[in-house]
């Protein structure tokens, strides 16, 4: 007996396997941040089709981040932040790097460490930081 699958659900499937440990797959059926013009209904559920946006959770963008530690110092310099930002897709990521150092870097010494990440990942995520 061979189950009947709608391409939206192949589709979903083939989402979350491509964006993996970027996004859950909770976080691509239930989003609320999804219009209604971007899910269908499917045997119960919400399936989430092309092109729909999911908001960026916490360890996400900490991950994000660590990955632009480019020397490995444990530290974010304004440089690194720059290209995690223009990553994320900000506007201006110059900026957001240096509103970033403002907001997180709570010693002055023009860094992020580890003990910062908490503040820097908070103010990147009121910024809504998605991914398709």
């Amino acid at each position: 007996m061979q189950a009947c699958v709608s391409s939206e659900t192949i589709e979903l499937q083939d989402l979350y396997l491509f964006l993996g440990p970027y996004v859950t797959l909770s976080q691509l059926s239930f989003s609320l941040s999804l219009s209604k013009s971007t899910m269908t209904s499917y045997g119960g559920y919400r399936v989430v089709s092309k092109g729909a946006e999911v908001r960026l959770e916490e360890e996400q963008l900490r991950k994000i981040f660590e990955k632009y530690d480019k020397n490995g110092d444990h530290k974010l310099c304004k440089e690194e932040l720059k290209e995690a930002f223009n990553y994320l897709g900000a506007y201006i990521p110059g900026w957001k790097a240096w509103r970033s150092l403002q907001v997180a870097d709570t010693n002055g010494d023009g860094f992020i460490t580890e003990d910062e990440m908490k503040k820097l990942v908070t103010y990147a995520l009121k910024a809504g930081y998605t991914v398709k």
